[in-house]
């Protein structure tokens, strides 16, 4: 919003017969908006905007209060802060000449109050015309408060409480002057305050019971029954439902509304399957995963997460297998997909889906280390750096050895040392309980 004149007249008369004149075209509408300076970066203005079609109005006071932490004050031609102790005129820029009326100012007292208390402030504006007129009403910009984010603060922070219209006066005598100044009371004008957005109503999504939720805290919970499943927070983000291992929506929260990411739709699926392999690339477990084809059109990279359940690891009891345990080096990560340095690894690909496989090595051939749960997790990062997770799936070396030797011939055939190797490792474990009789005997 441009301002190119500031006018602040001293009241050196007397508004003569300033009457109230709005009742033949009805009662006049308020509205307070902010608005983004176009010419300073990190300026705002409230525009107090009154529409009265065919009526006019003639003296205003505003009452409202703000956060402090948030939001400060500025001055209204340049945008830089002002100090709450030291605060007067400069934030508040008045309608000037308009439809052929004069300028409007200040009423009585000639200038804003502000008052600060803690990290709220309160600030009161009254404003008149100054010939003794009433001043178009049709469709008017009243006035505007400048106000410049606090460091660290964007507008998006305020919350409910945090920028509130306490009071909004018209004049209803002479001189345009106020309660405070004359018997009676003043008449409050309804308003709408559209500054701080209403706290956003319950948001739903569809689930199956069983159904796993992920959301973008890392927090996960588990659907108990079919149908809506109330989400725990309506905070901007991502939510992703997995219907075990054949299905997954991801859903995206802003503003108070959620949508389908229909885009990424099924874009991960885990599988429930694990097998092994031997070569001289790479010896170790391997799981299978297939992603939507498409992802790589709107992702940043996509691969697999995996960790060991080991005394060594040490992963807390409630763990989850996410990027922040990446970071905390429980667990490691592999790319199979990154668009940056054009990574692109597959096992297949049949159009529409992209099936990748990862091979955890380095298992040690120790009776411990194949009956250790070894976990895997497929990730794809969006363009914004939200991780969206398929399904966990857990692993041991001992048990898939098992598995295949017993139901998949051909994957036998092809890694019998190594699989009969693991096998020999926990083979003379015993299914029975040993009793010695020995010492009975003798």
């Amino acid at each position: 919003m441009k301002k190119t004149l500031k006018l602040f007249l001293v009241m050196t008369f007397i508004v003569s017969a300033l009457v109230l004149s709005v009742a033949a075209a009805g009662t006049p509408k308020f509205t307070f908006s902010l608005v983004e300076s176009t010419e300073t970066a990190g300026g705002y203005d409230v525009v107090v905007h009154v529409s009265s079609p065919g009526g006019k109005v003639n003296a205003v006071q505003v009452v409202l209060t703000f956060n402090n932490e948030i939001l400060l004050p500025a001055d209204c031609a340049d945008y830089t802060a002002v100090a709450l102790d030291k605060v007067v005129d400069e934030p508040v820029f008045l309608a000037e000449t308009k439809v052929g009326k004069k300028t409007y100012t200040y009423a009585l007292p000639a200038d804003p109050t502000w008052k600060t208390s803690g990290n709220k402030t309160t600030v009161t504006v009254d404003c008149y015309t100054t010939d003794g007129d009433k001043f178009d009403a049709e469709n008017l910009d009243l006035m505007t408060i400048s106000f410049t984010c606090a460091a660290g603060k964007k507008v998006s922070d305020l919350k409910n409480g945090d920028f509130t219209v306490d009071s909004l006066y018209i004049a209803d005598g002479v001189n345009g002057e106020f309660a405070y100044n004359r018997p009676g009371t003043p008449n409050p004008v309804s308003f709408e305050n559209t500054i701080v957005p209403p706290e956003p109503t319950d948001l739903f999504v569809k689930v199956t019971a069983g159904d796993i939720i992920y959301f973008q805290d890392d927090t996960v919970a588990t659907a108990e029954t079919t149908g809506d499943y109330k989400l725990p927070t309506t905070e901007n983000g991502y939510v992703v439902v997995n219907s075990g291992f054949t299905a997954q929506k991801l859903y995206k929260v802003e503003s108070g509304a959620i949508t389908e990411v229909t885009s990424n739709e099924n874009g991960v699926l885990a599988t429930d399957s694990a097998s092994l392999r031997k070569d001289s690339v790479a010896t170790g477990l391997r799981f299978k995963s297939s992603f939507a084809t498409a992802l790589k059109n709107t992702v940043k990279e996509y691969g697999y997460l995996v960790t060991v359940e080991s005394a060594y690891n040490a992963l807390p009891a409630d763990y989850v297998l996410n990027m922040d345990l990446v970071t905390a080096g429980k667990a490691k990560k592999g790319i199979a997909f990154n668009k940056a340095d054009g990574t692109d690894i597959y096992f297949n690909v049949d159009g529409a889906r992209t099936v990748v496989t990862a091979v955890a090595t380095n298992i040690p051939l120790t009776k411990d280390a194949v009956t250790t749960n070894i976990v895997a997790r497929p990730y794809y990062e969006l363009e914004d750096g939200t991780i969206v997770y398929g399904e966990t799936v857990k692993r041991q070396a001992a048990e898939v050895a098992q598995k295949i030797k017993a139901e998949d011939a051909e994957t036998y055939a092809k890694y019998k040392d190594y699989i009969d190797a693991i096998v020999a490792l926990v083979a003379e474990d015993p299914t029975y309980a040993i009793i010695d009789l020995g010492p009975l005997f003798s």
